[in-house]
């Protein structure tokens, strides 16, 4: 008898005690990447906020760090209340370092710190492409070192496909005699166009007898079933289809699988008439096609990852969010080739981000019949127009604000939305939509069309009665 222990809610207290700090160990040397803690991350970036270039650094070091716990970013000094758990510092050298760029990982007052110092850019891109290179980074067994100069950068990441279960983040699980529900997350920057449809692949354990079956449900219509019983003697692979009933208008399904199990007494001992879904063999297909407009700024990012920033502080922090929240939708797990470069009013980017409040508040004051000025405080605008894409908030708070809320509402963000303000409490405002173009220009065209072959037909009619009249009266002298 087979006996299996679950564990929920569980916490575990642990007290920080690294004795040797090693770069291999990144980013665990940092923090822990997989606990679950109640309160975000600390982590404090300190660079020289002119310098794009640092900038983008550290952004493309951080999309390649994930963390289950989320990391609230500062920049230069946390505030006094807030106890950082971690620093990372770029220095640019004042001297010439000849044996390459020093990145070295210490503890100052039990807080972990990686430092880089280089000299030139260039060799700070070769320094972070070694750190983003996993097989690089596991041969650096020491806390200090100076890293070559034109190291190669890693593989980069790509739009992700999603064909199966698995690639929806799912892992091979056991049906028991009980229901299972699966939430199916696709890409939030997608319109659904089709029904959701797929095949359960499943292993079927020998034993189960007549009356066995497992029913699909999706959003609570039924989807599929399959009988599983009468099988053979040995272990088998069985397959089944399951359809949508509607087309959703989100991209967020529930499916549900229900297990009607009847053991044989005579199966295997430790088999008790189990299912296993196979995630890698049990496909999904939505037909879809991409929304425009705020929506689908992480798309837009995602095949274009260059983010104009003003500078200003928090500018850093919302396109590191903007990083990882469209690789986290649409993206393979590799680190992202973040390009910033200075904002330019005159030549805009197709992303571009500013901390700034004044230009927030003469937005804010565009649509006063729908917003309240003081309520929009610490929030933010998203705003798509002439083929760009600018997100706009008034301070440290507003950047911060994003950071939690951006991912959150990617589902709120209906499509052809060309401007939104979120608030501070996540409120998502629609101040401007897309105008998608009239249905009766083509028939005012089929019309002019239709006038025109009218013409040209009564032309040609009169022709040949002009050509028949002429013709008539030299038959008649002919005849005389």
């Amino acid at each position: 008898m087979d006996q299996v222990t679950y564990l929920s809610n569980s916490k575990i207290e642990y007290i920080r005690h690294r004795p040797i700090y090693r770069l291999k160990d990144l980013p665990d040397a940092l923090f822990n990447p997989q606990v679950v803690r109640p309160a975000p991350f600390v982590g404090v970036l300190k660079y020289n906020l002119a310098n794009v270039n640092e900038a983008s650094m550290l952004g493309r070091l951080m999309s390649a760090w994930g963390s289950v716990t989320p990391i609230q970013w500062y920049e230069q000094n946390a505030p006094a209340e807030q106890n950082p758990n971690f620093y990372i510092e770029i220095i640019k050298s004042a001297t010439a370092l000849p044996k390459g760029t020093l990145v070295q990982i210490s503890s100052t007052n039990d807080i972990p710190t990686l430092q880089i110092q280089y000299d030139q850019p260039e060799k700070l891109v070769s320094a972070i492409n070694g750190l983003l290179n996993p097989d690089y980074l596991q041969q650096l067994d020491t806390s200090a070192t100076f890293l070559p100069n034109k190291l190669a950068a890693p593989e980069w990441a790509k739009i992700r496909q999603i064909h199966t279960l698995a690639d929806l983040g799912i892992s091979d699980f056991r049906l028991n005699q009980a229901e299972k529900n699966l939430f199916l997350n696709f890409p939030a920057v997608w319109q659904p166009t089709d029904i959701l449809q797929g095949q359960i692949a499943l292993r079927v354990q020998s034993g189960l007898l007549e009356g066995s079956n497992i029913t699909t449900w999706i959003d609570g219509g039924l989807a599929g079933s399959l009988k599983t019983a009468n099988l053979d003697s040995d272990p088998v692979n069985r397959q089944f289809n399951y359809f949508a009933k509607t087309i959703s208008n989100n991209t967020t399904f529930n499916l549900k699988l229900e297990n009607s199990v009847i053991v044989n007494s005579q199966c295997l001992p430790t088999a008790k008439g189990s299912l296993w879904i196979d995630t890698q063999k049990s496909t999904v297909k939505l037909p879809h096609k991409l929304k425009n407009g705020v929506a689908s700024l992480s798309m837009s990012f995602a095949t274009h990852p260059t983010i104009a920033i003003d500078g200003n502080a928090g500018s850093l922090e919302i396109a590191m969010t903007t990083s990882q929240v469209a690789k986290k939708m649409l993206m393979t797990n590799d680190p992202i080739p973040l390009n910033l470069v200075k904002l330019d009013p005159n030549k805009p980017e197709l992303l571009n981000v500013q901390v700034n409040a004044n230009i927030y508040r003469q937005q804010v004051l565009m649509h006063q019949n729908t917003l309240y000025p003081p309520a929009t405080a610490n929030g933010f605008l998203v705003s798509f127009h002439d083929q760009r894409f600018d997100i706009i908030t008034d301070s440290i708070q507003g950047a911060q604000n994003f950071s939690k809320l951006w991912e959150k509402i990617q589902q709120n963000i209906p499509n052809n939305a060309s401007k939104i303000l979120v608030t501070e409490s996540g409120q998502v405002f629609i101040l401007q939509k897309i105008l998608v173009g009239n249905q009766k220009a083509p028939l005012i065209k089929q019309s002019s069309f239709f006038i025109l072959v009218v013409i040209i037909s009564a032309i040609m009619v009169l022709a040949i009665l002009l050509w028949y009249w002429r013709k008539r009266p030299n038959a008649k002298n002919k005849a005389e």
